[in-house]
């Protein structure tokens, strides 16, 4: 059988194609490197330091039952909105109960969970009478950098690389 020499070319030119695909295919890569990562957590505004963004936000509490029975628990949820990115989530929250007799009892400060702002905790009163709540959020900082969220999922499973 006797070949044109366009044909014997084409041969050539594909065989050399998929010799140079394989071995691309086998040479091994460095994965990249996550450079300036940063924890996730909010921290106070440095003194000097403008930050490239603010947001207004709105704090929200609920707390359930109400009313509350001597040594019962309380249900206390605390949330603001908007929402933040996935790889963060904020410091500070603190919440003051003022009892019947005058006294405060504060919680906190706490961290919220990551990407959504929310934080709760069970908080049991010990007198009768008419208690105030009040819910403290100091803003918070993000220093510039990488803030790759600490959850990510290769392939359907899941793993961290922070």
């Amino acid at each position: 059988m006797h070949f044109s020499k366009r044909t014997a070319r084409i041969v050539a030119i594909f065989a050399i194609f998929i010799m140079t695909s394989t071995i691309a295919m086998t040479m091994p890569v460095e994965a990249q490197k996550y450079t300036n990562v940063q924890e996730g957590g909010s921290v106070p505004l440095p003194s000097g330091v403008t930050p490239g963004a603010t947001y207004e936000t709105i704090s929200y509490m609920s707390f359930r039952p109400n009313p509350v029975g001597l040594g019962q628990p309380l249900l206390v949820n605390l949330w603001i909105q908007p929402p933040i990115f996935e790889g963060r989530y904020l410091k500070g929250y603190t919440v003051t109960f003022t009892k019947p007799d005058g006294t405060k009892d504060v919680v906190g400060p706490m961290d919220t969970y990551y990407g959504d702002a929310t934080a709760w905790f069970e908080y049991t009163p010990d007198q009768i009478g008419t208690w105030t709540i009040k819910f403290d959020f100091p803003g918070g900082y993000y220093p510039p950098g990488n803030y790759t969220s600490k959850l990510t999922y290769t392939l359907g499973e899941p793993s961290t690389h922070l």
